[in-house]
């Protein structure tokens, strides 16, 4: 797996301003090889400043998300992807990534010039087996929806729940 297109789209969005990674299912999906429309932001600063700035910069539409998570999101005009950004869930980009659901979605590369793909639970080698694997034990627990998203990513990614995923799910 190469991130050779996770740097393509870092480069895109040109610079932030504040530490920020790209997270989630856009990491996933450019890893594996797939069309990348969505890409969520993790970001150490202001979101809405940094919306307000890339809206400015890409001649793009914005929008708050979620007052309570102070996500934003950002789409059109020149960006390559619908952008969401989201401030970091925790005191670090470690701590945002240990409160995600599968470990195929707890993968951050750095918006700007870093160090690469940071993946302190193994979700590119769970990838690259095709296996869905828990974040933690409580994550289905944590947000019911988590389930759904299981059956979405086995059915349209062909990850398949391990052992204990599917435990839990039960």
């Amino acid at each position: 797996m190469s991130t050779a297109r996770l740097g393509e789209l870092a480069r895109s969005l040109g610079h932030i301003g504040a530490p920020a990674w790209i997270v989630g299912g856009g990491v996933r999906d450019a890893l594996a090889g797939c069309e990348v429309a969505d890409v969520d932001i993790a970001l150490d600063g202001d979101a809405a400043a940094v919306a307000r700035d890339l809206s400015r910069r890409h001649g793009a539409a914005r929008f708050e998300l979620s007052s309570s998570f102070g996500a934003w999101r950002v789409q059109g005009g020149r960006l390559p992807a619908t952008v969401d950004i989201t401030p970091l869930q925790g005191a670090d980009i470690e701590a945002d990534l240990r409160s995600r659901d599968f470990t195929v979605n707890a993968m951050a590369f750095p918006v700007s010039e870093g160090d690469g793909l940071f993946d302190p639970l193994g979700g590119a080698s769970d990838l690259a087996a095709g296996r869905l694997r828990l974040v933690t034990d409580g994550a289905l627990a944590s947000d019911p929806v988590r389930l759904l998203r299981a059956a979405r990513l086995a059915a349209q990614r062909g990850l398949r729940p391990d052992d204990e995923a599917v435990h839990r799910a039960r």
